[in-house]
């Protein structure tokens, strides 16, 4: 997550990413795995990285009709157990957007699915439409999260996140694709 911090230590990973003692790479996405070719010279342990998606039943879903003319839901799904992780995903930026548009649209709502630092949680929690929904949660919630939301926004431009793959899981059905 910290460039410099990779530059830095680059050639010590390299090092220990070859040795005899690295025996796999696996990767959940390509993405992850075109992202190591891309930051680190691979040519000694290119043969040990494997491709190996997460894996998810892959069920169509029926989510109930929506009543027209209801809140407009997005939903953004961070994660649970570092509340760094909601500004590194975006998070920051995605309130300050909801509460420009919220302005404006005022059926608009924003579910996020993160822990969330607590000097944010104070800054924006008592913005109307904002639901922040903290700490781990059963698996049957996260699924009617997504599948209650009409958009889901993942803002984070640099990292693969197994959310996106739960969001398209998770509302398959739903628009009939």
């Amino acid at each position: 997550f910290n460039d410099q911090s990779l530059q830095r230590f680059r050639g010590v990973i390299e090092r220990a990413l070859d040795s005899h003692n690295c025996r796999a790479i696996v990767c959940h996405s390509d993405a992850a795995r075109s992202s190591l070719r891309r930051h680190l010279d691979t040519q000694g342990f290119e043969h040990k990285l494997h491709l190996m998606p997460p894996g998810w039943q892959v069920t169509p879903l029926e989510s109930p009709a929506k009543p027209r003319g209801g809140p407009v839901r997005i939903l953004f799904v961070a994660g649970n157990t570092m509340a760094a992780r909601f500004t590194l995903k975006g998070g920051l930026a995605s309130l300050e957007g909801f509460a420009a548009l919220r302005q404006r649209f005022p059926n608009l709502e924003l579910v996020i699915r993160s822990d969330v630092e607590p000097e944010i949680r104070r800054r924006y929690g008592d913005l109307p439409g904002l639901r922040i929904v903290s700490g781990l949660i059963p698996y049957d919630e996260l699924k009617s999260l997504y599948r209650e939301s009409d958009i889901y926004w993942y803002p984070a431009h640099c990292l693969m996140s197994v959310s996106m793959l739960e969001a398209l899981v998770l509302t398959h059905g739903r628009t009939g694709e």
